[in-house]
């Protein structure tokens, strides 16, 4: 084996360099159903770490209205592109406009022409500033974590007024925590996790800060391709808080004061 092709998902870049010690090359790419399926990838000459490569010849892509930092969505035309879903004109009208295939993919096109994807259209969240946050990729950070072993990143307006609150819950293994981090009592653990998560937070603008992070052992729910069922499993994060089988890092005493 010399090369492999990885797609759906971000690939960490220890794992790249993992497989590559190996003496396996991996390639990223990037597409969709509609699109037969692939849009980019990359090649043996063309490489680079985090992005999905560059447009397959006789694709064109381009980012749709692009905001200042020149991110928006993802858009494709080429031979590649589907006609239409079958019987659902509506659908088909929402996706194809104009020639233009829009994948519902949020990302931007570097100065070398590699693309890179930020999120989810329907993922984003909207700020009453009007400031746009995509949780994937906070949540990639927070991922190379590696007591991590899942993490979503929601806005949280529980408390019932408009200030939404940034929030990560993360999904740990209590006993791998305690072996690993064996001269911590858990609570100390608990305020570590918090400190690591501060620390991610210098890294993105105030806006972007994580301001609570809740903790469980629990599954998320995932889709068989074992994406995180987002909106799901916001709602059944709801219950597990008033169960006991999430908490927050801020109900503990985990002698941190709030920034």
């Amino acid at each position: 084996m010399r090369f492999a092709f990885s797609g759906a998902a971000p690939i960490k870049k220890e794992l790249i360099e993992a497989y590559e010690n190996f003496g396996i090359t991996i390639f990223q790419g990037y597409g969709m159903t509609e699109t037969s399926p692939v849009i980019s990838a990359e090649n043996y000459c063309k490489k680079n770490p985090g992005s999905v490569g560059f447009p397959l010849p006789n694709v064109t892509v381009k980012i749709n209205e692009p905001d200042e930092n020149g991110i928006g969505e993802i858009i494709v035309q080429g031979d590649n592109v589907f006609k239409g879903y079958l019987h659902d004109k509506e659908k088909t009208d929402e996706v194809l406009v104009n020639g233009w295939c829009h994948t519902g993919d949020i990302g931007y096109i570097d100065e070398n022409g590699f693309i890179f994807i930020t999120g989810r259209k329907k993922d984003m969240i909207v700020l009453d500033n009007g400031k746009k946050i995509f949780p994937e990729e906070i949540e990639f950070i927070i991922h190379n974590l590696e007591y991590v072993k899942d993490v979503l990143v929601y806005a949280d307006n529980s408390a019932g007024d408009d200030d939404l609150k940034l929030t990560a819950k993360i999904k740990i293994d209590k006993k791998e925590l305690q072996d690993t981090f064996k001269e911590l009592e858990y609570n100390q653990i608990l305020n570590k996790i918090w400190n690591d998560i501060k620390e991610i937070n210098t890294t993105f603008p105030k806006y972007k800060y994580i301001k609570d992070v809740l903790i469980t052992e629990e599954e998320f729910i995932k889709t068989t391709t074992l994406k995180i069922k987002r909106f799901k499993e916001i709602e059944k994060t709801k219950e597990e808080l008033k169960n006991g089988k999430t908490i927050s890092i801020k109900n503990i005493d985990t002698k941190e004061s709030e920034e």
